[in-house]
């Protein structure tokens, strides 16, 4: 009788054991692109997780249990576990994490970050074998020439190893004197003929230039030939073009979009220089940019915005679920409405928004110079930039109460936006769930 009470009391211990080393899964990604975060330490229990190149980790916590996660370069954030979640980190615009393609995530494609940290190298590999890539070939020519170089740099590097793996699908063609052309199937299969002789894969298609000509042609994976170099394009922006199904072609410094049946739907006649964010399928916008200043044209291709607002970027993600837009003039930041009136103006001196509070709660938050300011729904503010705050966690405002950080310490305010908990007290965190 002793003994079966032991074996009890063992196997009581032992389930109870089992349900606390049920694991949990999550994902960290970055909030400016929707990219998994490689290398992001997930702390709890007192051990360490590491994120592998999905963003994922593995914790041995239980649901409830408090994790605190960092990468180099953004904040460590708070979150309580939970199974399958996924966790932002930065003050970027996407909210959820992009797994397969945009549509499942959405935000959208935020344009692919000029701060790019441990994700790029898990971007597609480019290799373009005898000249640098050309800028239109990346996936946005938004960001800084010294990072689309170091981007650039990053995805040779990446192909290159690709290159001498086993499991690698395609071969470069070897010519006369060293000099590469084409590109065959490991089969032997020629995907891309000799006659052109710089050549770039990216996002499942080759960008095969005649440099004799000045032309280029459009190849995808199975060596099939989409756009012929006879029609004239000098290259291509194929990043959006097998998940949103539309191309970018580029001729003397002028830019059309092309549909999936590579027809052009905005000629060259328009004037335009380039388009990014093209997210029709997701969203029903793309921005084109002429010269310096963009605008965001609807999905039957018309201007929503006019160019003579000179905003030099738009961001629109937001839309959908919140019904707001950013916009940037200047070195600062415009907040639009859903009918693309300006509610903040760039007068007021923000270089930064985060609206995802503003539908649920009626707050959102600006960034002006090192600081953050939190603005109501009328856009007035209700705590400025002089009070020195860095960071608000508005979530518990539902609650009547809101989290500050200032310098290393956290800050409890009330409804009235009133320190009952003051930073002076040496707090780095609450919970006020």
């Amino acid at each position: 009788m002793k003994m079966n009470i032991i074996v009890a009391i063992w196997l009581l211990i032992a389930s109870s054991a089992s349900v606390k080393a049920q694991p949990i899964i999550g994902y960290v990604f970055d909030s400016a692109n929707g990219e998994p975060i490689i290398g992001a330490v997930v702390r709890g229990d007192g051990k360490n997780y590491i994120t592998d190149n999905e963003g994922k980790f593995v914790a041995n916590v239980s649901p409830g249990d408090k994790l605190i996660v960092s990468c180099i370069g953004e904040k460590a954030k708070t979150v309580r576990a939970q199974n399958n979640m996924e966790i932002a980190l930065g003050n970027g615009v996407f909210k959820k994490m992009k797994h397969a393609s945009p549509e499942t995530t959405e935000p959208v494609v935020k344009e692919v970050s000029s701060n790019a940290k441990s994700t790029s190298l898990n971007k597609a590999p480019v290799l373009t074998l005898n000249s640098p890539i050309p800028s239109s070939s990346l996936q946005d020519n938004s960001a800084p020439t010294s990072t689309l170089n170091k981007q650039q740099d990053i995805r040779r590097q990446q192909y290159a190893r690709k290159m001498k793996d086993d499991d690698t699908k395609f071969e470069w063609i070897e010519f006369c004197d060293g000099v590469r052309k084409g590109v065959k199937n490991v089969n032997g299969k020629i995907l891309v003929p000799c006659e052109y002789d710089d050549i770039s894969y990216l996002n499942n298609y080759f960008i095969a230039k005649d440099s004799v000509q000045n032309t280029s042609a459009l190849f995808d994976e199975s060596g099939e030939l989409l756009i012929p170099k006879e029609k004239g394009y000098v290259s291509f922006g194929s990043y959006y073009l097998k998940k949103q199904g539309y191309c970018v072609a580029y001729k003397e410094n002028k830019a059309v979009l092309l549909n999936s049946r590579f027809q052009e739907v905005v000629p060259f006649s328009r004037g335009y220089s380039d388009f990014t964010k093209i997210y029709f399928k997701d969203y029903g916008y793309c921005v084109a940019r002429k010269n310096k200043y963009v605008t965001l044209l609807n999905w039957h291709f018309q201007e929503e915005i006019p160019i003579s607002r000179c905003y030099s970027d738009i961001v629109y993600y937001d839309l959908k679920d919140v019904g707001f837009c950013k916009a940037k003039k200047g070195g600062n930041m415009v907040l639009l409405n859903s009918q693309f009136q300006e509610v903040i103006p760039a007068s007021r001196g923000y270089t930064e928004f985060d609206v995802y509070y503003l539908k649920e709660y009626g707050f959102c938050k600006a960034k002006k110079g090192d600081n953050m300011v939190l603005l109501n729904s009328q856009f007035q503010e209700v705590v400025p930039a002089s009070r020195g705050y860095t960071e608000f966690d508005a979530y518990y405002l539902k609650d009547g109460f809101c989290k500050a950080k200032k310098g290393d310490n956290m800050a409890l305010l009330n409804s009235q936006f009133q320190e009952v908990v003051p930073a002076s007290r040496g707090y780095t965190e609450f919970d006020v769930y």
